[in-house]
């Protein structure tokens, strides 16, 4: 009898073993693909968002007007508001654009302060600024002064015999500064301070008195408004910087 199977014969079972070591490989690794999942999901847990931080309510009351400069309060800044009222609305708008804080409507704080007959008598404290803060409901009050808002006027020139070439420079400069109070302690949380400066040069030639070329400015408004612009960018950036 014949033991060793011949050639022939190894070929017809070779399909065979072949499939059933396929089989048994694919049965003994199911476990390994159906876990794999699961432990990848341990490693990588899912976290919830970080809540974003809420802002300050913040309400600003008018400036003072208390310029050390001689000309400032001639001035019709702010549409004939006062340049305390102005520097307040730009810096209103100044603060929303900012986006640090929320600032309430102005018109919410005129009518408050005309119903509780509050700031009447002139400059707004600590305290009684706490108070309009509270009635308003926000969690800080902003007051300031306007201690500098003034048009420096600088001429030069020579003439003879009524002919002549004069000129002139214009210096506007413009200097707040702020106090933010906490409405529930009346506690001063932040002082600032900013400054603006602008000028505007101009020439005039005159013969026999009567000007015939050149130009000459009569633009303080306008050179105000930039300086208060600049002064009060630099305040916001300052009070951002403290809060």
């Amino acid at each position: 009898m014949e033991l060793i199977p011949n050639m022939k014969s190894l070929k017809q079972f070779r399909p065979v073993y072949l499939a059933s070591g396929a089989l048994l490989l694919s049965v003994l690794a199911a476990p390994l693909f159906v876990d794999a999942p699961l432990r990848l999901n341990k490693r990588r847990p899912v976290s919830a968002p970080a809540p974003a931080p809420q802002r300050l309510r913040v309400a600003i009351l008018d400036f003072d007007f208390a310029t050390t400069g001689l000309t400032g309060g001639a001035y019709s800044f702010a549409d004939g508001g006062g340049p305390g009222r102005g520097v307040s609305d730009l810096l209103t708008n100044r603060m929303v654009q900012n986006g640090t804080f929320s600032i309430i409507e102005r018109s919410q704080i005129a009518a408050v302060l005309e119903e509780q007959n509050l700031g009447a008598a002139g400059r707004i404290d600590a305290s009684t600024a706490a108070e309009i803060g509270r009635i308003l409901g926000v969690d800080a009050v902003i007051v300031g002064s306007v201690t500098r808002f003034n048009v420096e006027e600088r001429r030069s020139g020579l003439s003879i015999l009524g002919i002549g070439n004069s000129r002139r420079r214009y210096l506007a400069q413009v200097e707040v500064n702020a106090r933010m109070i906490d409405t529930t302690t009346a506690e001063i949380l932040a002082v600032a301070e900013g400054s603006g400066e602008t000028e505007e040069r101009g020439s005039n030639f005159s013969l026999g008195g009567l000007v015939t070329s050149g130009s000459d400015s009569d633009s303080t408004d306008r050179l105000l408004s930039e300086a208060a612009e600049q002064a009060v960018d630099a305040l916001v950036v300052r009070l951002t910087e403290r809060r």
